[in-house]
């Protein structure tokens, strides 16, 4: 299902590939065959009466924090260790809470082009290294008694893009490079693991049904600015997808027979056997035609053919709400899928869940989140996991507030629903470790920012995470040099320390965690402060500026700010457009503002601050401490056909997650006044994309996020007494 970072960050990094358009294109070759294995039978079909049914949770990038490339792809010695120590920590919080399992994805994520550094870097460069990390996460795992779920083809146009072929290549043709890439790591895998006490059962893909019948490479095509991103993508059929999957999993099961295996596929759309008879690549295609409950029933056995476990992913989005179940709370819908997989003889694995209207955290009741929990216990569904577990995959630092971290459940946060999971675990028959009396065992903590040996900022963040066994912290402190700076009660768990009044060197940073009970945990790294050396930054507002179809030229501020000035230095500002030299903007003050009402549209603009002690000529520019690009964006809306809707609909955008282009789209079942505006996490207005009259009808506009930095951003409509907001994630 269509969900926030992962929601697709999942995806995160395979943005082309997730959240589809239905534009025409044209058809494909014939569908292809597969003959890559020997048909092995399906493992033996268990009575859910036989399996012990409990609630696991969504941890995909794990292995990325034991490798260093989580949070931002960092690869560093000093952000391994960083993430390393928050994987661990989200280990054993989940054991506290008395959860067993971990859906992640092995693979991880990268690359999603052709010649872009991967995830699988170190497995085809030295592989002993890779394995060695990999033991590690699974001795930590095996330490705290979780187990992990690993899914093998979370972004789809991994292994194409690491041998220069297309998603089809990799799913029809058992010769292709990324077919044997994909089979030899696999095999690798259940070589290590097959025997191993932490391996849960085995998943495919994660979400491929949502890629199949549609024209993705029309949509990438008219999507996406940079067309090396859309090499790997090619168009696929359900037939096709059936045959690869099964090809996998007899693959599989000639390697293991004693483990399941699950699809990973999302709740198929609603639409799903109409587009598959007739497909997005066909003249008006695709047929949006809403499937039967025989029709859903017939779509969840075909693609499961051979598999042991149907995989839904379910959200509180439109999709969910089919057969007369209404309402963003109501999780009625798995009482039909149920039945299916009880019918076909199958388990049943809710892969993911969750709230994404509103979002976790601006409704910590997460309402949907709770139904579905409930329902888990009402029908004894074997196995299931809620999005997303301690998620810090843009930065190590970016917190509940910040971007990426709408759905993020984790302790702090989120303790109802943390709550809410353990007592559901607790109705299904699970043990939940005991509240201590007394307590004894110590909290979890990470000073997390800066990095070691990093240098500080002139206002440094010091950032850290930290939990208890017992669900409490008391109190987190932050020392420099053995003194006390400042105490944090609540999380976000961080200060801004102001080092402008220290000398240059190196300073220990300590981050000390206390529970109520008194234990304490200790984190400390050491930074480096350069007094000598100015900071400072610059920022333009508005970034993008957005431009009506009759303006030529668009108005931005920029503004800067320069920290120190030990040298008695000048703030010079200068710009460059489209990469080639252009001139001085301003020169002197070290905190001030100016207008650039010269912003054109298809170029872009590159400010620059730098220190200058020689009076800021164009040959000698001084010390560049910051820069900000600007861009000018031209939006219109367009009114798709002639069809008058019967309700207000703000759609999710596709794509989603995007870079940087993405349309929006929306539904006016009667004429309004319209305003359509984007935001970022901490509520600030970034601009108005739409602000006028619409008649009646059905609209779409295009949002260009040139200028923005990675992570997430909501755009909010308005129109008469209908108000919607949804997420989007912009990933780079």
């Amino acid at each position: 299902m269509n969900k926030p970072f992962c929601f697709r960050t999942k995806i995160l990094f395979g943005a082309l590939v997730v959240g589809f358009l239905n534009s025409p294109h044209e058809e494909i070759g014939a569908q292809g065959t597969n003959q890559r294995s020997t048909i092995y039978p399906s493992n033996k079909f268990v009575s859910s009466k036989t399996i012990q049914s409990s609630i696991g949770l969504n941890k995909p990038d794990l292995f990325q924090q034991y490798l260093g490339r989580a949070g931002g792809g960092f690869t560093s010695p000093a952000y391994q260790k960083v993430s390393q120590a928050m994987a661990k920590k989200a280990i054993i919080d989940a054991k506290n809470i008395g959860v067993t399992y971990f859906r992640i994805s092995a693979t991880g994520y990268l690359p999603a082009g052709y010649d872009i550094p991967g995830d699988l870097d170190l497995w085809v460069e030295n592989p002993t290294e890779y394995w060695n990390l990999f033991d590690q996460m699974m001795n930590d795992l095996m330490a705290n008694g979780i187990k992990i779920v690993p899914v093998f083809v979370w972004n789809w146009t991994q292994f194409p893009a690491m041998t220069h072929e297309k998603i089809i290549d990799m799913m029809t043709n058992p010769e292709s490079e990324s077919f044997k890439l994909l089979t030899k790591y696999i095999a690798d895998f259940i070589q290590h693991y097959k025997e191993h006490p932490m391996l849960y059962f085995y998943e495919l893909t994660n979400e491929l049904n949502l890629g199949a019948d549609l024209d993705l490479v029309a949509s990438c095509q008219n999507e996406n600015p940079y067309p090396e991103l859309c090499l790997p993508i090619s168009n696929f059929s359900t037939d096709q997808m059936i045959a690869f999957t099964d090809s996998l999993a007899n693959y599989i099961k000639s390697l293991d027979s004693n483990h399941l295996i699950s699809s990973g596929f999302s709740l198929p759309r609603p639409a799903a056997e109409h587009i598959r008879r007739y497909p997005g690549w066909l003249p008006g295609g695709p047929d949006w035609t809403p499937d039967s409950i025989e029709e859903l029933q017939k779509n969840l056995a075909e693609i499961h053919t051979g598999l042991d476990i149907i995989s839904i992913h379910l959200y509180n989005g439109g999709d969910h709400e089919r057969f007369g179940v209404i309402g963003k709370t109501n999780a009625d819908l798995l009482n039909i899928v149920k039945q299916i997989a009880d019918s076909l003889e199958k388990h049943l694995y809710i892969g993911e869940f969750g709230d994404v209207s509103p979002f976790i955290n601006q409704d910590p009741n997460a309402l949907f989140t709770q139904s579905v929990l409930n329902k888990i216990v009402e029908l004894n569904i074997p196995f299931s996991s809620p999005w997303v577990w301690e998620f810090y995959q843009f930065a190590s630092y970016l917190t509940y507030d910040n971007p990426n971290t709408f759905y993020n459940i984790e302790p702090g946060y989120t303790d109802l629903i943390i709550e809410k999971i353990k007592e559901a675990n607790t109705k299904l028959g699970n043990s939940i470790p005991p509240i201590q009396s007394p307590d004894t065992t110590a909290p979890q903590v990470v000073l997390t920012w800066p990095l070691e040996r990093a240098t500080m900022d002139s206002m440094q963040l010091i950032h850290a995470v930290a939990s208890d066994n017992n669900g409490h912290i008391l109190k987190v402190e932050f020392w420099i040099d053995q003194k006390l700076q400042d105490t944090v009660s609540i999380p976000p768990y961080q200060i801004l320390f102001d080092t402008t009044p220290l000398t240059s060197g190196e300073y220990e940073i300590e981050a000390i965690a206390y529970d109520p009970s008194g234990n304490l945990a200790k984190y400390t790294t050491n930074a480096i402060h350069v007094g000598s050396v100015p900071t400072g930054i610059i920022t333009a507002a508005p970034n993008p500026c957005i431009l009506q179809p009759n303006e030529v030229l668009c108005t931005t501020t920029i503004s800067w700010k320069m920290y120190a000035n030990p040298l008695k230095m000048n703030a010079h500002v200068y710009v460059s457009m489209d990469g080639n030299p252009a001139t001085s903007m301003s020169c002197g003050a070290l905190i001030d503002s100016a207008d650039a009402p010269w912003i054109q549209a298809n170029h872009m603009y590159e400010f620059l601050l730098y220190a200058d002690s020689t009076g800021c000529t164009d040959d000698n520019r001084g010390i560049l401490l910051a820069s900000a690009t600007v861009t000018a964006l031209v939006t219109s809306v367009e009114q798709i056909g002639h069809e008058t809707p019967t309700d207000f609909r703000l759609s999710q955008n596709y794509p989603n997650p995007f870079n940087p282009t993405t349309t929006i789209s929306f539904d006016l079942p009667k004429a309004n006044y319209v305003t359509l505006k984007v935001y970022n996490t901490i509520g600030e207005e970034l601009m108005t994309l739409i602000s006028d009259n619409l008649q009646a009808g059905k609209y779409k506009i295009k949002f260009n996020g040139v200028g923005l930095a990675s992570g997430v951003y909501l755009y909010k409509i308005h129109a008469g007494s209908f108000i919607e907001s949804r997420k989007m994630l912009l990933v780079r």
